[in-house]
């Protein structure tokens, strides 16, 4: 058996390479112990943990490794630095020291950044996606038989990666472009708001989603007939932004949407509607690709989508 951890916004998510798959929220997987992870496993996955002949582990936002690599290789978890975007809860954190220090063979997936090997006009941004979203493109790359493609992920946050000739080339994450439900970038109200040391950086890109209060007080004041109408159009056309600006690096390409809102029909209709392309919707899909990447490695491959691997 091969096995792919997501390390999501809001939970872990765990599939195996013949696409069985759980969930656990990040609370509960900050203190869950081997013993009942193993438990998970075997009942959600329908075989013992010692049948996993290896596992690929995403972690947090990645930027501290460009290749992936042997977990007990790793140092400061694969993090260049514990600060940074999002909340910390701990789940991710304990999934990752269970893995460590078992004996289940586990690698570690980088993030998409800087230090990557992509597109070097696209190096101006720190960081473009984090390891599950290479779990994502190469389910889509696998699935679909393309090398060819743009992927968006919509949930909480969005971030949108390219995938060009089988390569990642880059993406634009949550805190440069378009937000999410609950996340995304720091605008001019925001920074005065760190200016004036009433939120932290980090507040305001938790709360620099669709769901922010200023926007749902406008909403209420200007449309309150129709506010979960415009909450999707607005969430639809900034997606669609980001999706046309990665498309002008990408012309002419296939789109994916994936992510926990990527079935949600009335947003991939007005994505459709605005971006007159055809889009194919695949759901949760990160630690299935990841299980992927974990059979793969395990049978030679060295590279994927242009990360080395150095086991």
């Amino acid at each position: 058996m091969f096995i792919g951890i997501d390390h999501g916004t809001r939970a872990i998510r765990i599939s195996s390479s013949d696409r069985y798959s759980f969930m656990i929220d990040r609370k509960e997987a900050s203190k869950i112990s081997f013993e009942n992870l193993r438990y998970y496993i075997t009942k959600h996955l329908k075989q013992d943990t010692d049948q996993i002949k290896l596992a690929a582990l995403t972690y947090s936002m990645g930027d501290g490794i460009t290749k992936i690599r042997n977990i007990k290789t790793i140092k400061n978890r694969g993090l260049l630095d514990y600060r940074g975007a999002g909340k910390f809860i701990g789940g991710g954190t304990n999934i990752f020291d269970l893995f460590y220090n078992s004996d289940i063979p586990t690698i570690i997936i980088p993030g998409i950044h800087r230090e990557s090997d992509i597109d070097i006009r696209l190096k101006v941004f720190s960081h473009h996606a984090s390891p599950e979203k290479v779990g994502a493109c190469y389910y889509i790359f696998k699935k679909f038989s393309v090398d060819s493609f743009i992927l968006c992920d919509i949930g909480a946050n969005t971030v949108s990666v390219g995938v060009k000739d089988g390569r990642i080339i880059g993406g634009l994450d949550a805190c440069v472009f378009s937000p999410g439900l609950y996340q995304g970038p720091i605008d001019l109200e925001t920074i005065r708001q760190i200016d004036n040391h009433f939120i932290s950086a980090g507040d305001g890109f938790n709360n620099g989603g669709i769901m922010k209060k200023p926007f749902l007080q406008l909403l209420e004041r200007e449309q309150p007939e129709d506010k979960e109408a415009w909450i999707t159009k607005s969430l639809s056309l900034l997606i669609s932004m980001e999706i046309a600006a990665m498309a002008v690096l990408l012309p002419d390409t296939d789109i994916f949407l994936c992510g926990e809102l990527s079935l949600n029909e009335k947003i991939i209709g007005e994505i459709k509607r605005l971006l007159h392309n055809k889009i194919r919707s695949v759901g949760e899909i990160a630690s299935i690709g990841c299980s992927f990447i974990a059979k793969d490695v395990y049978n030679g491959q060295r590279e994927i989508l242009g990360i080395a691997v150095d086991i």
